[in-house]
């Protein structure tokens, strides 16, 4: 995707050519109004430029793949300090009349004196941060653009509450409603896709939180996350569509933050038992299959006495005030034979604080559930089956032969907020959508999507048409990765780090191209086309390496998927490139790095192996793949100088082929017409041009 320009390049192929760069310092603000220099004194376009540039430094421009950041950048001239209208040159540019300082600069390449701008092939684009001089000339340096410099975001607050309004970007989804009056099981609400909102105001018995600057339709009703549980619980009377209010849109719940829900218990233990008794898949009483149960069951002949099993199960208690419960359990007797008029069944659930009692039962009884009220939380039930056999008349003796089945234990609760210092809450809404020229309105949902509306949103970078028109690589981008985000800050942080953590888990590179657009730049899957193919006379000082092992990265323990409240995340995996570290001789617990993803939801990333080998992935397949494809295996490396003009419009990031015969190691002719490799980095001065690149096949 080198830089465009069909007449320069054209006159670029012939020999003999003249280059001049053309500089303009543009003041005060303007876009239009600039100072016209130059290395040698003509005119384009009726304008006449100075030659009073005695020095240009390098242009320098380089990406680094294994972080996905665009280095700064810069350049630097320096001027004659001549007289320009009667007065030296210097005093133009610092205290003078017009403001140069952080102003834009365009550089061009002029070649054979051409008098077209449109002819002239843009090679910089940046800002003027610094001029020193002496008597004799002037030295100022400059900078790539950086809209982002000194901006964090949040950077609005609500009007009297002086709330930071949280940015959010994802598609986020809420738990299926549940109150007291109609509960869902913990294992129905184990969803963790929920956003953070801060506590805005509490009025009128209602506490206020931030949705955003977004508002929200359906799906606001807030949650409380009890940590207990590790549940976003629904909140029973709340909003679930924002109203704008304190400059924000706010989503609001009853000052109690009342939740009802179903619980069972997590865990059981025998406390006593009768030898006579046969006891099976306790467990089965508390898992989430109604049709299976734990047995307790007993057959005994020509006896006088009782048979007791007594069981406790215990559950998570949970975060907050007791406000109503009840205990439930469902059970079924199956009484198969008996004699004795003394022969029966007594089945009891305790709590302590409510119990279900069912006493002497002397037949079958199908399956049912009862109920009891409860009057405070309680952290355990205890289970008590009691079997009799026997008779008053004499001798005593009865017989029974039956068995209990319990096929579940839950409980019923409805908390109240418990936490007077509650500050925030957490929300299933949708975050930001697009806003950009084009973009559309649908809700941004990938890492690339929401890396490109900050630079719109907060940046103020905008396109003419559309995204996929106006920024180079944006379609390409935008078909290759699918990688979802679901992000949020709630405190200001630097957009430009910020930036480049989307970069990061999002595997590509945002940079600016030399004339102003710009770009993204990532590892595709596979190539089939090169923006040059250079051979040996294309080229000088032509110098081959290879991936250094100390640079290598194997293997990742990758945490990903953000927990919305207690920071920490949802996945874990440990996947490895298992060929890489065999042919290398990396050792257990070498070329390991701790990796958490605050973005990234998906695609699941694969825990990589022998098999599933990451050398068979894809590299967009997920955040692993790709790294592997930068850092994960050892690649070629070459540098080089450009003995010739014509592909001096390459720039970083940009595709080439080797045909030359000056072959690296081991590989053939055959070997390098499938070897495609990335520009790093380049240094561009006036006729002269270095290149380093990388393998990306």
């Amino acid at each position: 995707m080198s830089l465009t320009n069909t007449v320069w390049t054209n006159t670029s192929r012939l020999g003999n050519v003249k280059e001049n760069w053309l500089i303009h310092l543009y003041y005060d603000g303007s876009t239009a109004n600039f100072l016209p220099l130059a290395t040698h004194d003509t005119t384009v376009g009726g304008v006449k430029y100075h030659g009073i540039v005695k020095k240009t430094g390098a242009i320098r421009e380089a990406i680094d793949l294994a972080s996905s950041k665009a280095l700064s950048n810069n350049a630097s001239i320096e001027l004659m300090n001549s007289n320009y209208h009667g007065v030296p040159i210097s005093q133009l540019f610092v205290f003078g009349t017009n403001n140069y300082i952080n102003n834009l600069v365009k550089i061009y390449s002029q070649l054979n004196d051409e008098s077209t701008l449109a002819n002239c092939l843009q090679i910089y684009n940046g800002r003027l941060i610094d001029v020193s001089h002496d008597h004799h000339s002037i030295k100022m340096q400059l900078v790539e653009q950086r809209p982002w410099d000194f901006i964090e975001i949040p950077n609005t607050k609500t009007t009297a509450g002086l709330v930071d309004i949280p940015v959010s970007y994802g598609d986020f989804t809420k738990n299926t409603y549940s109150d007291f009056a109609s509960p869902q099981y913990l294992s129905a609400l184990s969803a963790k896709t929920y956003r953070p909102i801060p506590l805005n105001s509490t009025l009128f018995n209602k506490m206020r939180f931030v949705n955003g600057a977004q508002s929200e339709s359906t799906n606001g009703r807030i949650a409380y996350y009890d940590k207990n549980l590790d549940t976003l619980l629904p909140i029973t009377s709340a909003d679930t569509a924002s109203t704008t209010e304190d400059g924000s849109e706010i989503l609001a719940g009853d000052v109690t933050l009342k939740r009802g829900f179903y619980i069972r218990p997590t865990n059981s233990t025998e406390v006593s038992t009768d030898g006579s008794l046969t006891v099976a898949d306790v467990a089965k009483a508390y898992n989430t299959d109604t049709n299976d149960y734990m047995s307790i069951s007993i057959n005994v002949s020509g006896v006088d006495n009782s048979y007791t099993h007594v069981e406790r199960f215990e559950l998570e208690s949970p975060t907050g005030d007791f406000s109503d419960g009840d205990v439930y359990m469902s059970f079924q007797i199956v009484w198969t034979s008996s004699s004795g008029d003394l022969t029966d069944i007594d089945i009891s659930l305790d709590t302590s604080v409510g119990s279900i009692t069912d006493n002497n039962n002397v037949a079958s009884q199908a399956k049912g559930t009862q109920s009891a009220t409860m009057t405070a939380n309680s952290g355990e039930a205890t289970l008590t089956v009691t079997f009799r056999a026997g008779d008053t008349a004499p001798p005593n003796l009865g017989d029974l032969n039956a068995e209990v089945r319990i096929y579940d234990v839950y409980f019923a609760l409805e908390e109240l907020e418990g936490d007077d210092t509650l500050k925030t809450v957490y929300t299933g809404g949708d975050g930001f959508t697009f806003d950009i020229t084009g973009g559309g309105s649908a809700a941004i949902t990938e890492i690339h999507e929401a890396h490109l509306d900050m630079l719109n949103r907060y940046a103020g970078f905008d396109v003419a048409t559309n995204p996929a028109t106006d920024i180079t690589n944006w379609t390409a981008l935008n078909t290759d990765k699918n990688w979802a985000i679901r992000y949020w800050l709630l405190k200001p942080t630097s957009l430009k780090s910020v930036l480049e953590r989307l970069q990061y888990e999002g595997g590509f590179i945002f940079k600016w191209r030399a004339d102003g657009s710009g770009a993204y730049w990532y590892i595709k899957d596979s190539y089939s086309s090169a923006d040059a193919t250079l051979l040996d006379t294309d080229i000088d000082d032509l110098e081959w390496g290879h991936t250094p092992v100390s640079q290598l990265l194997t293997k990742m323990d990758i945490s990903y998927n953000k927990h919305p409240a207690d920071n920490n995340y949802v996945t874990a995996v440990s996947p490895y490139a298992a060929t890489t570290r065999t042919d290398y001789n990396i050792q257990a617990k070498e070329n390991i790095a701790d990796v958490k993803l605050d973005a990234y939801v998906s695609p699941a990333i694969t825990a990589y192996d022998d098999s599933p080998n990451v050398s068979t992935a894809s590299a967009n397949d997920d955040f692993f793949a790709y790294y592997y494809y930068v850092s994960g295996r050892v690649v070629l490396l070459a540098s080089f100088t450009l003995k010739t003009r014509k592909y001096f419009n390459l720039e970083s990031g940009d595709i080439v082929l080797y045909g030359g015969n000056k072959l690296p190691y081991a590989k053939t002719t055959a070997n390098m017409t499938s070897i495609y490799f990335m520009i790093t980095n380049i240094q561009r001065g006036m006729g002269s041009m270095k290149i380093e690149m990388r393998q990306v096949s």
